[in-house]
C-alpha cells in the first residue's frame, strides 16, 4: 500500500487513534521533519477528520491540501513533512481548529505574538507590490528545528502561519 493509501485509510478509518497512557503533541509543530506515516504525525492529521488532496510539485516536493482543515503540508519525495501552513480562514481555506504552536492564537495582533516569542528574526511586508498587490505584514522566528513565519491580516491578528524546516523555506514575500 503506497504511503498516500495508508494516509487515507488512517483518516478515514481512525485506526490510529491515540493511546490514553501516552500525552500527545496536539500543535501542527510536531508534524515538522516527521514522516506522514509517524504516530505522532498520522494522530494530528487523523483528529483533522479531512481527505487530503495531493499533488506534486515537482519529482521532490509533494502537497497535501486539507483545505477545509485549514492545513497544508509540502513533504519530500519520502513523504516527510518540510513545510506547514495553518490558516486563520479565507475564501480558500477553512480554519484551522486546532491548538496552534508557541501558544498562538489566530486573535493575537502583532505586538501579543512579540511579547510570546520575542523580538522577530526577520520582518516584512506592509509594502505595495504592483504584481501581486498588496504585501502582508509577516514576522519570522527560528527556532532550533523549524522556523515559524507569522502573516498578518489586514485587521492586524494572524492570518497564517507557516513552519518550516531548515533548508526548506520558501522566499521571504
Amino acid at each position: 500500500m503506497t504511503i498516500f493509501a495508508a494516509l487515507i485509510s488512517l483518516l478515514l478509518t481512525g485506526s490510529c487513534s491515540q493511546s490514553p497512557s501516552r500525552a500527545s503533541p496536539n500543535t501542527p509543530d510536531i508534524l515538522i521533519g516527521k514522516a506522514l506515516t509517524d504516530k505522532d504525525a498520522s494522530d494530528l492529521l487523523n483528529r483533522l477528520q479531512a481527505r487530503p488532496e495531493r499533488t506534486a510539485y515537482d519529482e521532490k516536493q509533494y502537497h497535501y491540501s486539507f483545505t477545509q482543515a485549514g492545513i497544508e503540508l509540502i513533504c519530500d519525495p519520502q513523504d516527510r513533512i518540510t513545510t506547514v501552513f495553518i490558516f486563520a480562514g479565507d475564501d480558500h481555506h477553512g480554519r484551522y481548529m486546532g491548538d496552534l504552536p508557541r501558544k498562538l492564537r489566530f486573535s493575537d495582533s502583532r505586538a501579543e505574538i512579540s511579547q510570546k516569542l520575542g523580538m522577530p528574526s526577520m520582518s516584512g511586508g506592509g509594502t505595495k507590490d504592483t504584481m501581486l498587490g498588496k504585501i502582508p505584514i509577516w514576522d519570522k522566528y527560528y527556532f532550533p528545528t523549524y522556523s515559524l513565519h507569522v502573516e498578518y491580516g489586514t485587521n492586524g491578528t494572524v492570518n497564517q502561519i507557516t513552519l518550516s524546516t531548515p533548508g526548506s523555506e520558501l522566499p521571504n514575500k
